[in-house]
């Protein structure tokens, strides 16, 4: 994505974007391809330590989807067969990362009530944490 700033050749095969700015804009308000949360990194479909090596043999870089860091983190350098297998793997990996959140209790509206101070900030933390996690773990079927 060119917005017209200046690249020197020799950088020019090696930016796919001109600067931190457009990388930016380009993944604002774009999802995790993986897990649908905000996008602050891109991630390589093939890891770039795969590519540098395909490279060395002529072949092209891969492509990138925006990705948060978290899932980008968890697909590390490992090699899939197909996306659909790298988010699947992802998926596995979130789900074994907040498995304790997973099992937190689902207490009531009137139950929370109850709660008084930390006690209610923590309970509804632990829920939201839960349901987001739960979200996460649906994502692209909302």
């Amino acid at each position: 994505m060119w917005c017209g700033t200046w690249i020197p050749p020799k950088k020019r095969g090696q930016a796919l974007y001109c600067t931190d700015k457009c990388r930016r804009e380009a993944f604002k308000e774009r999802p995790c391809f993986y897990c649908g949360m905000a996008a602050d990194t891109r991630d390589h479909v093939l890891p770039q330590s795969f590519t540098r090596t395909m490279a060395d043999l002529g072949a092209r870089k891969s492509d990138v989807v925006p990705c948060c860091r978290e899932c980008n983190s968890l697909a590390g350098s490992k090699v899939f067969p197909t996306i659909s297998e790298k988010r699947k793997y992802i998926k596995q990996r979130l789900r074994k990362k907040y498995e304790k959140v997973l099992e937190y209790y689902n207490y009531s509206s009137q139950e929370i009530e109850e709660f008084e101070g930390f006690l209610r900030q923590a309970v509804i933390s632990g829920l939201e944490a839960k349901r987001l996690t739960k979200m996460r773990l649906r994502w692209p079927r909302l």
